[in-house]
């Protein structure tokens, strides 16, 4: 039982790394700066949602699903590495806050709800690191409770993206709006650096 326990937490801390909670964190509050808390809240919830079902089709389907369809991960990491790289640039270049700033009355535009699956959903959450993760401890488990434990695990590290994502829509009405248009521009520096590693991995792993 001890060894399974360990084997919870080890994967519990190899999905949380995997999942990006900060960037997602920070994703969030930069992209919408002129939405309440509450509006942030409940946008982030969706994509929880949205990330959810995905781990767990991926842990219900695993490597059944990639080769049915024909998918190499690598393919997903340049994949996800394109949308990033995308979403970095709008960052970088404040996009995402001049559109808000235009139409500050504007309620869910369309801007808006395309991040809650891609990039919060899908690549940030539940993005190639955290499915090959996933896919690749499930594979290792070695008895039907470490089996069990691959659903808890994605069980627990919802539960812990939806404290923090709380956290983040309560105490982003503290700050200002030059505050979040800086955040934005270093958000969409780090984003545009994971861009560059999900590509890098990608290309790599097709390379072996």
């Amino acid at each position: 039982m001890r060894e399974d326990v360990q084997y919870l937490l080890e994967m519990y801390a190899k999905m949380f790394a995997a999942s990006s909670p900060i960037a997602a964190v920070a994703l969030c509050i930069s992209m919408t700066p002129r939405h309440t808390p509450q509006e942030r809240w409940k946008l982030a919830c969706k994509a929880c949602h949205v990330a959810f079902g995905l781990l767990l089709l991926c842990a219900f389907l695993g490597a059944r699903l990639l080769d049915v369809l024909g998918v190499d991960m690598n393919a997903f990491r340049i994949a996800g590495g394109l949308v990033l790289g995308m979403m970095g640039l709008d960052l970088l270049k404040c996009e995402f806050s001049d559109e808000h700033a235009a139409n500050p009355k504007q309620k869910g535009c369309t801007r808006t709800k395309d991040i809650i699956v891609t990039p919060l959903a899908f690549p940030i959450i539940a993005g190639p690191g955290a499915i090959s993760s996933l896919m690749i401890v499930k594979s290792d488990a070695c008895n039907g409770v470490q089996t069990f434990f691959a659903y808890v695990n994605v069980v627990l590290l919802m539960l812990t993206l939806y404290g923090l994502f709380y956290l983040a829509s309560v105490c982003s009405k503290l700050l200002s709006p030059a505050f979040i248009q800086i955040s934005s521009r270093l958000c969409g520096l780090v984003v545009l650096a994971m861009s560059a590693q999900f590509l890098a991995s990608g290309v790599m792993g097709f390379f072996k």
